[in-house]
């Protein structure tokens, strides 16, 4: 099942497509992760080498977005 203009539509998959899609969704989630990781890793980049603007108060991990 899909939504297609706000409406879902359903097919039958046959097996071998069903497979395949699995590993399309599972190869795109894995993307998705490793997207995410580098997108932290260039933010503690920029945080850490680019010259930033003073502040009285250091800023938290949290609102910077990184851990």
């Amino acid at each position: 099942s899909r939504r297609v203009d706000g409406k879902t539509v359903t097919v039958a998959l046959s097996r071998e497509q069903f497979e395949w899609m699995q590993a399309a969704i599972q190869n795109q989630r894995t993307v998705n992760e490793i997207i995410s990781a580098l997108q932290k890793i260039s933010l503690e980049h920029m945080w850490e080498n680019l010259p930033s603007t003073s502040r009285r108060k250091c800023l938290s991990k949290k609102t910077l977005g990184v851990k």
